[in-house]
């Protein structure tokens, strides 16, 4: 609609309706309900969100106003303001958006009995942190005007989910029936494409029962006149005028396409939308869902202005589904310009809501989760699905669990563990600097003041557990993944979108009790120039009297950059002339058995650094990433730099019942690579590993 509509909608309905408004009965709570269970009630939760920020369901809905000025025309102007600007609730200070303030309290969406699948009623919906989140970013997305004749144009959402989060209703019922009544007008329609026909019969019906029945009367008017449905079939769902006997205008417009293959994927052409959605993208198969993108992207955008936003989502059936559309779209969202969101089994689960905040209870629902998992670890196959259809990282829902290196249920055990004891609490952000009139010699770590938004924070996150400290000698070595920039002429980089990553960790001592074995600091950042960069790595060796990096050796840069401020010996040397390691092959081989060895020792309960988790949950999935890569190097160097190996009847009870295993340094195939020749009694275990030894300065556990 053009800018002025929403306000003339409000100006003509107050002026001209003269239907009156129904009184919407008490209402009861809208999540799936296992048979037999009643609906919990609300009305004792005093001062709940529930009743805070559905103020509508609240009291009597006023008759529509007759004319400017009578006592309900001030009520419904406010609302349809809300409606159209979002509305900051008094009490808590909450903004809800617009789409999320309409859904709340002005749609019904299907009560579903969670044993037949039946519709067993309509009800308000409750408001929950999950919705807030999808509705929001919608919110922010959609295509805006501003004043002074500027415009914000839209942006594509990107969704990926679990199953059964109530999902549908919000972005269908709720942010399409949002479309359908406030953002109408010709050639300013709605569309949705779907891979089967099981998906478009079903939402078919239920946007024709929620408009016919359960919308209020006074939102289906236009200048003074009741909207009529002037067609109704299984492609389209339009209402307007009729002028003739079979002729009419439509005023609002959704169509139903079915897009079984990669080439009927254009079938929205010509049209103009306000919104486009791709159902159940985990279904869509070959490359149709990238061809309906682009096939149909002229429906929402023309030139350098975007008046409509694409919608894909759902579950991503990885384990069935092979096309990899839905996966690329999802990871590179700014090639489709778009914004990506991801929502953990752990959020909106049912059972595991707060009703009077609203708020998930992720860390009882973490618990939940991890509970089931174990029950399907004895089937691949059965784990596998568990994983993709009840994802708790992106990257689940994505891939197969069998592309996974390590252990899962470990890693995302310690992840809960440490974001539910408030342990993840203990990393600060912030930078370090260089300490004035100290030559670049000294340095200071400057926090990040509280509140701090994300993108303003420093590149550092450093660990209060494991704080800087210079008595004990060696204390803490470093490990380096860079970007590759050219230094040198003729030198071949390779490509990758990647970030600098320094890890700083604490070498396993006995004169720190716990605090030891452990990473405590972190840069992760991406700056345009790799001089800055080298000053960042230099800053925390510095901090942390770092004497021992390794470095993933790619280009002489860094070792360069090192020797002219002769600060070469920070660094790890391999056979006193390699300056690091470089990470392919077999050597990525060995140091995945690190990780095995490392995981197996139990050794990563003292990770309390959750980005790092989530990486080694990522490792050998296709989606490493340079916190992972930087983290495997540093494994490396904390074996190599063992104060002893491991003696002929140590390695013989390590490797007693197991057929293989990796020996260190049999990896010179390569030119380049580097060569070390290993003790004939240093080994590295796979898998089932759990060690233990003690001497003067280490201790593994």
């Amino acid at each position: 609609m053009d800018k002025k509509g929403f306000v003339k909608k409000a100006l003509v309905a107050a002026t001209a309706l003269a239907v009156s408004a129904s009184t919407l009965h008490t209402p009861v709570p809208v999540q799936t309900l296992d048979a037999g269970t009643p609906s919990p009630e609300i009305s004792h939760l005093h001062e709940s969100v529930q009743i805070l920020y559905r103020p509508v369901l609240q009291q009597r809905i006023p008759d529509a106003p007759k004319t400017r000025g009578d006592k309900s025309w001030a009520w419904w102007k406010e609302q349809l303001t809300r409606i159209k600007k979002g509305w900051t609730e008094p009490v808590t200070g909450k903004y809800i958006c617009g789409y999320h303030y309409w859904y709340l309290n002005f749609v019904k969406i299907p009560r579903q009995d969670n044993q037949t699948k039946e519709i067993t009623g309509w009800d308000a919906p409750f408001y929950r942190d999950n919705d807030d989140e999808i509705m929001s970013m919608m919110w922010r997305n959609r295509y805006r005007d501003l004043a002074g004749g500027a415009s914000i144009n839209a942006k594509n959402s990107v969704f990926a989910k679990p199953r059964t989060i109530g999902y549908t209703q919000m972005e269908f019922l709720g942010v399409d029936s949002y479309h359908f009544i406030f953002m109408a007008g010709r050639e300013r329609y709605i569309g949705r494409g779907y891979p089967t026909e099981k998906p478009k019969l079903a939402e078919r019906g239920w946007f024709k029962t929620l408009y016919t029945e359960h919308i209020h009367p006074f939102f289906k008017t236009w200048n003074g006149r009741a909207l009529e449905v002037v067609v109704e079939n299984q492609d389209d769902f339009a209402v307007g005028y009729f002028t003739g006997r079979s002729s009419y205008i439509v005023h609002n417009w959704i169509q139903y396409r079915l897009v079984p293959n990669e080439a009927s994927a254009g079938v929205f052409k010509s049209m103009r939308l306000t919104k486009l959605t791709a159902v159940e993208a985990g279904l869509w198969t070959g490359d149709s869902l990238d061809n309906f993108y682009v096939e149909n992207k002229d429906c929402l955008e023309g030139g350098d202005l975007k008046w409509g936003m694409m919608v894909i989502g759902g579950t991503s059936n990885a384990v069935i589904n092979k096309s990899s559309n839905y996966k690329t779209i999802f990871f590179n969202p700014e090639a489709y310009k778009a914004k990506s969101h991801f929502t953990p089994k752990t959020k909106a689960l049912l059972g595991f809501i707060d009703e009077r905040t609203g708020r998930s209870r992720v860390d009882d629902a973490l618990a939940h989760i991890m509970a089931l998992r174990k029950q399907s670890e004895g089937s691949g196959e059965k784990y596998a699905k568990e994983l993709v259809e009840n994802p708790l990282t992106p990257q689940e829902a994505f891939e197969p669990s069998a592309s996974f290196a390590y252990d899962q249920l470990k890693i995302k055990s310690q992840i809960g563990y440490v974001t539910s004891h408030g342990f993840d609490q203990l990393w600060m952000s912030g930078k370090i600097e260089y300490i004035r009139g100290s030559d670049n010699k000294k340095v200071e770590f400057i926090p990040d003041a509280p509140g701090t938004p994300e993108k303003l924070r420093g590149p550092w996150r450093i660990n209060q557990a494991g704080l800087p400290n210079h008595k004990i000698p060696n204390l803490h070595v470093g490990a380096i993944d860079d970007v590759y920039k050219k230094a040198k002429p003729g030198q071949k980089l390779k490509k990758r979108d990647s970030r600098n990553c320094m890890i700083i960790y604490r070498q396993p001592t006995l004169l720190l009790g716990d605090n030891n074995d452990m990473p405590v600091a972190l840069y992760y950042d991406k700056l345009p120039d790799m001089q800055a960069t080298y000053h960042e790595f230099y800053k925390g060796m510095l901090l942390y009297d770092v004497q021992q990096t390794i470095y993933e050796y790619n280009t002489d840069a860094f070792p360069d950059w090192l020797r002219d401020r002769n600060q070469s010996h920070r660094l790890w040397w391999i056979n006193d002339h390699t300056p690091g390691i470089e990470v392919k092959g077999g050597v990525k081989t060995e140091l995945t058995a690190l990780g095995y060895q490392y995981l197996a020792s139990n050794r990563h309960h003292h990770i309390t650094l959750v980005p790092l988790l989530e990486s080694l949950l990522l490792w050998g999935s296709g989606e490493n990433d340079d916190i992972g890569s930087a983290f495997h190097c540093l494994l490396y160097l904390l074996h190599a730099t063992k104060d002893r190996s491991f003696t002929e009847q140590e390695s013989e009870q390590l490797l007693a019942g197991y057929s293989e295993y990796i020996q260190l340094g049999r990896y010179t195939d390569q030119p380049d690579s580097y060569t070390r020749t290993p003790d004939a009694d240093e080994f590295i275990r796979l898998p089932g590993y759990r060690n233990s030894y003690t001497n003067n300065t280490r201790q593994y556990a």
